[in-house]
């Protein structure tokens, strides 16, 4: 009866691993021949003097490649005061990902406000003269430059805080 339990034992492992291999292979996730592109998404933060329509996302792009298409938005900008105001933007992040390979204008009318990376827009814009009640649309563009490396996958979540400066009755 000894003699019968080694065949069995090999028969047993055999079998198990011929199914662990097909557990292997059922389950594997399929190669793409996509590049994955960075992910970029852009929110709005204004101050009461400010109106924007919402707090949700108004540019969000998954497949940002270097060289590729850039990713376009269009953020209505309306002073709500009963004066004029000077509204200037700067860009906000977590994480400091995409920082140097980002590059984003922001645009009102004719007018360019910013133009530079993601880091650069850290810094203040210019500004943006809003009338009594009126609506700019500030244009958003980002993109990454070709030959821009290390950007595969990586995410970033920007917040463009707004800042609204009555303008005095001598600057008027």
């Amino acid at each position: 009866m000894t003699w019968t339990i080694p065949p069995i034992r090999t028969a047993g492992i055999a079998s198990g691993l011929a199914l662990a291999a097909l557990l292997v292979l059922a389950f594997r996730v399929p190669a793409s021949s996509q590049l994955l592109g960075a992910g970029v998404r852009f929110t709005a933060m204004a101050p009461g003097e400010i109106h924007v329509p919402s707090a949700d996302t108004f540019l969000r792009v998954d497949k940002l490649t270097p060289g590729g298409k850039p990713a376009r938005a269009t953020l209505p900008v309306t002073n709500v005061t009963r004066g004029p105001v000077d509204v200037r933007l700067r860009a906000r992040t977590a994480t400091h990902e995409l920082d140097r390979a980002v590059r984003v204008e922001l645009r009102a009318g004719d007018r360019m406000l910013a133009s530079s990376t993601l880091a650069g827009l850290r810094r203040w814009t210019r500004p943006l003269r809003l009338g009594r009640a009126e609506e700019r649309a500030v244009r958003v563009r980002a993109w990454i430059p070709a030959g821009t490396a290390d950007t595969v996958g990586r995410r970033v979540a920007v917040k463009l805080e707004l800042d609204a400066e009555l303008v005095k009755a001598a600057q008027r």
